[in-house]
């Protein structure tokens, strides 16, 4: 491996390492904190109560997805 792929593994893998730690305990936390749904009742329940934060989760997966691609394309 020379010093490009390395670099390109080190760099995928921390973008990657970011994503797990924001999407998982931090961004579900802050939903939480900031953001709490109440129990299901229904739909109009749901979407009164709804807010942006809710997605953080899904948008810090987007840093998995994409660490996972820079990291593969190191180890080829």
């Amino acid at each position: 491996m020379n010093s490009t792929q390395s670099q390109h593994v080190r760099a995928g893998a921390a973008v990657v390492l970011s994503g797990i730690i924001l999407s998982g305990p931090v961004a579900v936390g802050l939903v939480e904190l900031l953001a709490r749904q109440p129990g299901w009742q229904d739909a109009t329940t749901f979407i009164e109560h709804y807010s942006w934060i809710q997605t953080l989760p899904y948008v810090f997966g987007f840093l998995i997805a994409g660490g996972f691609v820079v990291l593969m394309s190191g180890l080829v």
